[in-house]
């Protein structure tokens, strides 16, 4: 039977001999040690991401809203300047502009003093 080599001891990291301290254990020794906190770490992970991910549909809603909003007011100014213009046509029907012109300078024309 052939001989097998020993294993060689562990070797003790450098950086630990010279601080005093043991090493950091790597991922997959705290992930066997605590697989509840590598959990709850997914979790927010996941959260994290589909947060980032509805952020961009919540401001696209929000920009829709602003539109609708947008167009509302328009068609409420539209509705003003339809309801001035038929003020204008009725007040140049009624020929009225004397009149309209003393109201807007503040004074009012008595009705005998035209004559």
């Amino acid at each position: 039977m052939a001989d097998l080599p020993e294993p060689e001891p562990a070797r003790a990291d450098p950086q630990a001999a010279a601080t005093g301290r043991p090493a950091r254990p790597g991922l997959r020794n705290q992930i066997a040690e605590n697989p509840l906190l590598t959990l709850l770490g997914s979790i927010i992970a996941v959260l994290l991401v589909f947060t980032l991910g509805t952020t961009n549909l919540r401001m696209s809603d929000t920009n829709a809203r602003m539109d609708r909003l947008e167009d509302r007011m328009d068609s409420i100014e539209d509705r003003v300047i339809n309801i001035d213009l038929k003020l204008t046509a009725l007040i140049a029907a009624l020929n009225a502009t004397e009149e309209v012109d003393a109201a807007l300078e503040g004074r009012l024309l008595q009705p005998d003093a035209g004559e």
